[in-house]
């Protein structure tokens, strides 16, 4: 990319975050410009990385400048944020122009001037102010980029060494996963289209119909992905789809349904027979479901706005044998494709998340018919969101019984974290 393109995303980067926008999403490019593909993939990952590595920036310019960094203007912040940025993991560029280039971001002569000497300052003796690798929970923290809530919560249950690899795996480049559709296309075909893209890929192991790849530039805006030949779903939450359908049932509510990643797959594993009753609270969101079905040739799908907590007419008292619900949560095992997530969330928030997911599952149950079976499931890989909330349901109910669960750490070139349970009625 050529350096005029590279400060121009760079300085769209800048004043994304300088306007409290927490990730990229939003940042639209034509589909037919190249260079502007190009663009967006590199302000996109400038912008998560900056977000995932916001303690860690924000030790080194206190440490360094020796103020607070609530004593410092935003656009400077901001602009110090990405200094160390490029200086600390841009390994491309050279220190000169890491110094440079971030003076370019702010307008102001004295807070060039400051910038100038902070960055400065560092290069001329980095080795004094790297953080302490001392072990302890603040300190891992820091070095790790993550709230110290999570650190005392991932150390205590995982292990340290464990712990280390789900911080490692959560700061990582997130690999992209590909859903072969079926009723669509074919492993040669899309494998064969991927090779045409110069798009190295490999096939999952556990299931066929995933593919994993990195690069995917403007592979959104081509004619097999519109034709509805793949869908991009991460494989932890192809799981708990796969568990339910080992189950016999042709009608499936889907509670919590958007973007239709599980409803779609579930769809699509019916042979696209039975149905698949999606549920959502926004237009935006139900809009959502229905393009993406409409997409993947999917007619067995029927989507419905409303709120499921209050009014939801056209469930009435029915009855489900197979319902999957995946509640709102903390994305703890997400939070490498949503950086902003772990520093937005914080525990003040469990006690109201929690609640709804807890009204939200028992609620779902109520729906459950005999012998039928619900898989719960969330992106977060706390006991709080998870086990928690289905012991505390099951409990209420002597009809029910928790059958299976499973919880996946994400891994760096693997899956995200995420839970799933099952719960059945007898």
């Amino acid at each position: 990319m050529a350096l005029a393109s590279l400060q121009k995303s760079r300085a769209k980067a800048f004043h994304l975050l300088l306007g409290n926008k927490r990730n990229a999403k939003g940042v639209t490019v034509s589909a037919e410009d190249e260079n502007s593909i190009i663009m967006q993939a590199y302000l996109t990952e400038l912008v998560n990385n900056i977000i995932k590595q916001e303690k860690l920036l924000d030790y080194y310019i206190e440490r360094v400048s020796g103020r607070k960094k609530s004593l410092l203007g935003k656009g400077l912040l901001t602009a110090l944020r990405f200094g160390f940025y490029f200086l600390l993991f841009d390994s491309e560029m050279p220190e000169y122009a890491a110094v440079n280039e971030s003076v370019m971001l702010l307008k102001g002569k004295k807070e060039k001037g400051f910038l100038n000497a902070v960055l400065r300052k560092y290069i001329r003796d980095k080795s004094q102010y790297e953080p302490s690798r001392s072990g302890s929970i603040k300190d891992i923290a820091i070095r790790f980029s993550h709230p110290e809530w999570f650190v005392k919560f991932a150390v205590g249950k995982f292990g340290h060494e464990k712990a280390i690899s789900v911080f490692q795996a959560n700061n990582s480049v997130p690999p992209v996963w590909l859903r072969l559709n079926l009723l669509k296309s074919d492993r040669e075909s899309l494998e064969r289209f991927l090779k045409s893209e110069n798009i190295a890929f490999e096939r999952d192991k556990d299931i066929d119909f995933l593919y994993k790849t990195y690069k995917i530039r403007g592979l959104l805006y081509k004619k097999l992905f519109e034709e509805g030949a793949f869908y991009v779903q991460d494989k932890t939450t192809v799981l708990p789809c796969l568990y339910l359908d080992r189950f016999e049932g042709s009608d499936v509510l889907d509670i919590c349904s958007a973007p239709g990643g599980k409803a779609t797959l579930t769809a699509q594993l019916l042979g696209g027979g039975g149905r698949v009753l999606c549920i959502d609270r926004t237009a935006e969101k139900t809009r959502l479901i229905e393009r993406n079905a409409r997409r993947l040739g999917l007619h067995n799908i029927e989507i419905v706005q409303c709120d499921f907590l209050k009014n939801c007419d056209k469930i009435g008292n029915r009855l489900f044998g197979k319902i999957l619900v995946d509640v709102p949560c903390s994305n703890t095992g997400a939070w490498r494709k949503r950086p902003e997530a772990r520093w937005l969330f914080t525990p003040s928030r469990f006690r109201e998340v929690t609640g709804i997911q807890k009204e939200i599952l028992i609620k779902a149950l109520s729906l459950l018919a005999k012998n039928g079976v619900l898989v719960y499931s969330t992106c977060s890989v706390l006991d709080i969101e998870n086990r928690d909330i289905v012991l505390d349901a099951i409990n209420r109910d002597r009809e029910l019984e928790l059958t299976y669960e499973k919880l996946t750490l994400q891994e760096t070139g693997g899956s995200e974290g995420g839970y799933f349970a099952a719960i059945r009625r007898s």
